[in-house]
């Protein structure tokens, strides 16, 4: 009950002052509810989505999708499509029948036009000709005097200055150092880091940079974090997962960072830059990830595979769309 006393001021009359009892409700709307910023894009596809076999996915600075297919069964193409889902082309095998390639887990995308993909015993690049083609590689590192061998190689990245190699038998990252321009580029290794102290990996599944090649993003499977690194391998931090085992990440301009999960939990979930959850989104449709990417608009694709068994479902490729 809030009680008021107004008072009237009159030359003619003088002072009269009157006094009331009132109740004044204040009436608080509830906060709304938690937006989901991400929903499926049913232009992409069709109604959201492609069939493939979808293993690791990249966006390349032409705003292309590139996709690798699992080397199982038989499958060993690198797929570029649009970002409305149609196929551009599909690139197959370097060496035929000796080695499968982009394996299961390994493509990245260099800042310059270049696509990489894991050949055992080297790390191929392939500068990319707009949206047209692909032209003849002849970028080759990370052979095997740096002790890769097999299925090693778990993912690559590379700004204009150095190239990352993550390693999952030997967990680590293998830094080279960059120097000269499109096909005359040379690699040389530099150094070997995450590997050692306490925030060692364990069993990394892949790794992202930023867009300013400022920090690189190690999804470390086992220990079910997101693991920063600055670009020559100091520890930066890292976001601590709950119940999820992270398959692959991304990140946006504002940090934000987007992990993939495996079929125990089959969804996408965003942190911010803090380590705080954002949303969770595409559990009803996602069975496993095996790959999370990026475009310049902030949308977000999703490589979806299998759900525990060999049995595979909804083998493809999701578009999430950014809603703001």
């Amino acid at each position: 009950m809030v009680h008021y006393r107004i008072i009237f001021a009159s030359l003619l009359s003088g002072i009269v002052v009157f006094s009331c009892a009132c109740t004044n409700k204040i009436s608080v709307p509830a906060p709304p509810p938690p937006v989901n910023q991400y929903t499926l894009d049913p232009s992409f596809g069709t109604n959201g989505y492609f069939s493939a076999n979808a293993g690791p996915i990249r966006v390349d600075s032409n705003n292309t999708l590139w996709v690798g297919e699992p080397p199982s069964p038989s499958y060993n193409s690198l797929l570029q499509y649009l970002t409305d889902g149609t196929l551009m082309q599909a690139v197959t095998e370097v060496n035929a029948g000796t080695n499968y390639w982009p394996a299961d887990t390994t493509v990245g995308v260099g800042f310059d036009g270049y696509v990489y993909v894991w050949e055992n015993p080297s790390v191929l690049g392939f500068f990319v000709n707009g949206t047209t083609g692909v032209g003849s590689g002849g970028l080759t590192f990370a052979g095997d005097a740096t002790g890769l061998n097999g299925d090693s190689a778990v993912g690559v990245a590379a700004s204009n200055t150095y190239a990352y190699v993550l390693d999952s038998q030997n967990p680590r990252i293998l830094l080279y150092n960059i120097a000269g321009t499109g096909a005359s580029k040379t690699f040389t290794f530099n150094s070997v880091f995450g590997n050692t102290g306490s925030v060692s990996l364990t069993f990394p599944s892949n790794l992202i940079l930023n867009s300013a090649g400022t920090t690189v993003y190690v999804a470390d499977y086992n220990t079910s974090r997101i693991v920063e690194y600055g670009p020559t391998g100091n520890y930066l931090g890292a976001v601590t997962l709950t119940s999820v085992k992270p398959t692959d990440v991304a990140v946006d301009n504002s940090g934000n960072v987007f992990v993939g999960t495996d079929y125990t939990v089959h969804e996408v979930k965003e942190y911010n830059s803090n380590g705080a959850a954002i949303t969770t989104f595409g559990g009803t449709l996602l069975t496993g990830t095996t790959g999370t990417a990026l475009d310049s608009q902030g949308n977000l694709y999703v490589s979806n595979c299998c759900n525990g068994s060999p049995t595979f479902t909804n083998w493809g490729v999701f578009k999430f769309k950014k809603n703001w």
